[in-house]
């Protein structure tokens, strides 16, 4: 048969919910007596559930700490590790978690609250420092012109090379054409001193050896006109080869300026 509460025992404990409402005051001291430390306990407890219902879980988590002072009890920590949870309190919330599944190692809650436990760690981790790189002041600096590479680049000296010999070429196949019509004007001398001979004149020894000078100069002229001709459209298609690029007429130099950079271009024809 359950004791009657005591006429003291509810004026404690109407005074205790009018200062929870009022504020958050301090759990009050263990009574010597155990049935009227469960009574509080209980209040506190009833308070503890309303505040959270109410989605005053600050409170809430006050009232359930006060029934626990009063009489232990691990769903009280249990219901502050929800409070807390619900709070964003996550470092309070993992230590109330904790200290639940030490006073019950056995509760069937305890995968529940070990994967709650994993996820609040996880939210709690901070995120390594953002390093910022440090930023060397700004020097003025002087315009300076950077020397472009002393010497022509590897592609124009061939193509140098190629007009040089082009040239060469060409001037090679203008002696051979002078000497062609060299020969072909002792050609044409030597063939008039044969058919300059009077009719009926015999074959002298003079005359075969005027013969044989015209056919070698011929020989010759033609020679020298066929190298002339090769000699010169050589000299020509070297020359087209070597010929100037763009990229060599335009010069680009890089200039450096007071805050900034630029280049400079110029044209050669």
């Amino acid at each position: 048969m359950r004791r009657p509460v005591s006429l003291l025992t509810m004026l404690f404990a109407l005074s205790c919910a009018a200062q929870v409402v009022a504020a958050q005051p301090a759990c009050p001291a263990r009574p010597s007596k155990a049935n009227v430390a469960r009574q509080l306990a209980s209040t506190w407890w009833r308070f503890g559930i309303s505040f959270f219902e109410a989605k005053d879980y600050a409170k809430a988590i006050h009232a359930w700490k006060c029934a626990n002072s009063l009489v232990p009890n691990a769903l009280a920590l249990y219901n502050i590790a929800r409070a807390a949870d619900r709070a964003g309190k996550a470092r309070l919330s993992i230590r109330y978690y904790r200290r639940f599944l030490e006073a019950r190692p056995h509760t069937p809650k305890r995968p529940e609250v070990e994967a709650r436990i994993r996820l609040l760690k996880k939210a709690t981790r901070r995120p390594p420092p953002r390093v910022i790189p440090r930023v060397a002041p700004r020097r003025r600096v002087r315009a300076v012109a950077l020397d472009p590479p002393k010497g022509p680049a590897p592609a124009a000296r061939a193509s140098r090379a190629k007009r040089v010999v082009g040239w060469v070429m060409i001037g090679a196949g203008l002696a051979l054409s002078a000497a062609s019509g060299a020969l072909g004007g002792l050609a044409i001398k030597e063939v008039g001193a044969v058919e300059d001979a009077p009719p009926g004149t015999p074959w002298s020894p003079d005359v075969v050896e005027h013969d044989k000078r015209f056919r070698l100069y011929r020989a010759g002229a033609w020679v020298c006109a066929g190298l002339a001709v090769a000699t010169a459209a050589t000299g020509v298609v070297l020359l087209i080869l070597g010929r100037r690029s763009k990229a060599e007429r335009a010069t680009v130099t890089p200039v450096i300026l007071t805050g900034g950079a630029g280049v400079s271009a110029s044209l050669r024809f």
